[in-house]
């Protein structure tokens, strides 16, 4: 039986990470893959979904050049095929680097097979047991599937398969209106479908704050997708080429007849198969329990990444792999919950999320002031992107608790944020800084400079 220090279980964003540090840091290292080495964010998710997206917004914008001056012909239909080329191109491009011969070049051993957990210090893959003084989790998650026996009988779509379509559908029905639900919408809107995205309560993004959803929902309206509010789906049936989608809305029975379904309705951990009982590790439907160490019930077992259920994005994943294997390798600790953790919808314009959401912030502290910047300023109008935002909570010590935007680039100017609130830096720090002009990221700095003039 082959024994290791270190043994990371999953090869997606937390993974590779995980096990990258570990063998630098000198453990005897192995890593563990079922699937594709990647994961979901190199081959389902990030990579795929923002070259998708890319696509279409540049479609998009050429269908509507006469807007700002320039010349516009006959515009076909998008050919959907020669798209997912395009992006199974890029995705190909960046596994050269993420493949089992490079990290068995390292001096990682890598399997690949199904695996469980034969006790907390050994894990069979494939038949072969691994003994190994560590484990991490790092099994990421799958698409949540609703219990509608008759989802069965249709070819519906997730964030999975997605990328195998090769034909753009006239009518798509998502199910749905998180990230991927509002993403994938806007984009196959964007490219030409007629897009139908049903919600179980009226509102989309439900962990963005109220006011930034309100205007992406709006956007989003405007640009023509139909938002199926407060529905309930009953059931699917397979007609001819068709896929009739059958729900409840206002105590009346609806029917909608579509070429695509997107089931897009949350995300869960992919433990199924682990057998963690016979490691001790506990779990929830969210994922499995941690503490701010990031180790599980199990002591010599860790996990990080979606498989927790805490924050499902890469750049988590990334990080709290890291904090991870310094828990396990280094005697000084470090702990999550210290850090602070942004994150993007990148629709167009994109939004992005730091810290608390007005709701949350007026629940936590009573007493804040809202700084609320329109994105109109002169560059954002010299490219015709004045839709949305930028927003700015403070407690009563004027210091930064939060973040939303709505607007071009959000994501790249919600780093500021994020560095002064992790750095503790003041807003008088913004105001004193040059910011070169025409910038977008000069939001930040007006909201800040507006506030302190009307202090005065």
């Amino acid at each position: 039986m082959k024994k290791y220090d270190v043994c990371v279980i999953g090869a997606g964003s937390a993974g590779l990470v995980a096990a990258t540090t570990a063998n630098r840091l000198g453990a005897k290292t192995s890593l563990i893959e079922s699937n594709i080495i990647g994961g979901e964010c190199l081959n389902s998710g990030c990579i795929p979904s923002k070259t998708f997206l890319h696509s279409a917004n540049l479609f998009y914008n050429w269908k509507n050049a006469s807007d700002i001056g320039l010349p516009t012909g006959t515009v076909d239909e998008p050919d959907l095929g020669k798209i997912m080329g395009h992006v199974k191109n890029v995705i190909n491009s960046m596994s050269k680097n993420e493949n089992e011969q490079t990290f068995q070049n390292m001096g990682i051993d890598v399997y690949t097979g199904k695996s469980y957990f034969v006790s907390k210090n050994i894990l069979s893959v494939n038949g072969k047991e691994l003994s190994s003084k560590y484990f991490i989790i790092c099994t990421g998650s799958l698409p949540v599937i609703p219990h509608i026996e008759t989802l069965q009988n249709i070819p519906y779509l997730t964030n999975t398969n997605f990328w195998d379509q090769d034909k753009l559908p006239r009518k798509t029905f998502i199910m749905g209106a998180g990230p991927i639900g509002i993403e994938l919408g806007q984009a196959l809107s964007r490219l030409g479908s007629e897009v139908y995205i049903a919600t179980r309560s009226g509102t989309i993004l439900q962990k963005e704050d109220d006011e930034t959803a309100i205007e992406m929902k709006k956007i989003l309206t405007n640009e023509g997708i139909i938002f199926l509010d407060n529905v309930k789906v009953k059931e699917f049936k397979k007609d001819s080429s068709r896929i009739i989608v059958k729900y409840d809305k206002n105590e009346s029975t609806n029917v909608l007849a579509v070429d695509a379904v997107l089931v897009a309705i949350g995300r869960k951990p992919n433990i199924a198969e682990l057998k963690l009982e016979n490691a001790g590790v506990e779990y929830t439907k969210k994922g499995i329990l941690v503490n701010d160490e990031l180790k599980t019930t199990s002591e010599n077992i860790y996990a990080c990444g979606d498989v927790i259920g805490k924050y499902l994005f890469t750049h988590a994943a990334s990080y709290y792999a890291e904090i991870a294997i310094n828990n396990i390798l280094k005697t000084e600790k470090i702990t999550i919950s210290r850090s602070i953790m942004p994150w993007v919808t990148f629709t167009d314009p994109e939004i992005a999320h730091i810290g608390l959401t007005e709701k949350e912030a007026r629940g936590k502290f009573g007493d804040i002031t809202i700084l609320h910047i329109d994105a109109n300023l002169d560059r954002f109008v010299t490219e015709s992107k004045t839709m949305g935002f930028f927003k700015i909570i403070l407690d009563k010590n004027d210091t930064i608790i939060g973040a939303h935007a709505v607007c071009p680039h959000a994501g790249e100017k919600i780093q500021t944020l994020t560095m002064a609130m992790q750095n503790h830096i003041s807003i008088l720090e913004f105001v004193r800084t040059i910011y070169p002009y025409p910038t977008f990221s000069e939001i930040v700095k007006k909201a800040f400079t507006r506030y302190l003039r009307g202090k005065q």
